[in-house]
């Protein structure tokens, strides 16, 4: 008797959970597009954040920068390769992230802590303070990609 109900309750639970689930071919474009519309474009904006964020340096450097820090030697060098060892090896930590916190919550923690960080590079005073910059900026993009896909 208890198959029975064991039965009957799956039964119930599958066909209600197929009824929801079908859609008109006109509600899966409106919500196709709600989702092109919404989280593509962020996405979009986002990276392009990212890769305006990465020409900073190059700019900054330009605009006197080096003269401004009193950067000398391979100074500029160190500041400009730090962001990739981080961002290279924590890429495979992302994904492990974003299963346990929710591509909501993770994703929006690290654009808010990278958005605070790139403001963070205006306030610099000599060569090291961009360099632990650099460094937590190509900690919270190695996440951004994975989260991203």
């Amino acid at each position: 008797m208890a198959d029975d109900a064991v039965k009957s309750v799956s039964v119930g639970a599958e066909s209600a959970s197929t009824e929801d689930l079908e859609l008109t071919p006109q509600e899966q474009r409106r919500v196709i597009r709600r989702v092109d519309m919404r989280l593509i474009m962020m996405l979009g904006l986002l990276h392009t954040v990212s890769l305006i964020d990465r020409g900073n340096l190059s700019t900054a450097a330009v605009a006197g920068m080096l003269k401004d820090l009193h950067l000398h030697g391979n100074q500029y060098n160190v500041i400009a390769v730090v962001f990739f060892p981080p961002y290279i090896c924590l890429q495979m930590l992302g994904p492990v992230l974003i299963r346990k916190l929710g591509p909501k919550v993770f994703l929006s923690s690290i654009c808010f802590v990278w958005g605070v960080t790139m403001m963070c590079g205006g306030f610099v005073h000599n060569w090291t303070q961009p360099v632990g910059i650099r460094i937590i900026i190509g900690t919270l993009e190695a996440g951004f990609f994975p989260a991203a896909v």
